[in-house]
């Protein structure tokens, strides 16, 4: 096999860095309009204090530059580390913190699970 092949990624692990990347990618739409982010995180924001909005849609902007970094790596082997690294502290964290909370919305609920699909796809893409 040549060099080249080596480091070419499979269809299958390229897929899964895909899924894991639009699950990241996906919230960045929030940094649009405070209706944006209650339809995703089921909060009454409409009325929030511009502080709040604004720490919000900062985290909508974190998560879209992970999720472009997952979706760069899908197709650039060599990037993979650093997006796996950066995936799983991103969605692991937020796992940790969710199920350290009393009670969570059905919304931050689906977050939680959302979020278990993109790391069980990162941990299957390391494995493919």
């Amino acid at each position: 096999m040549s060099m080249s092949q080596d480091i070419r990624p499979s269809i299958f692990s390229t897929a899964l860095f895909g899924v894991a990347g639009i699950i990241n990618f996906a919230p960045l739409i929030g940094i649009v309009s405070p209706t944006r982010l209650s339809k995703l995180y089921g909060l009454p924001l409409e009325q929030a204090d511009s502080n709040l909005l604004l720490l919000l849609r900062h985290r909508a902007a974190l998560f879209g530059i992970v999720g472009g970094i997952i979706l760069y790596a899908a197709f650039h082997v060599p990037s993979r580390s650093l997006a796996t690294v950066a995936g799983f502290s991103s969605m692991l964290s937020f796992m940790a913190l969710a199920i350290s909370t009393k009670s969570l919305n059905r919304h931050l609920t689906r977050v939680l699970w959302v979020d278990v699909i993109g790391c069980l796809s990162l941990a299957t893409a390391q494995i493919v």
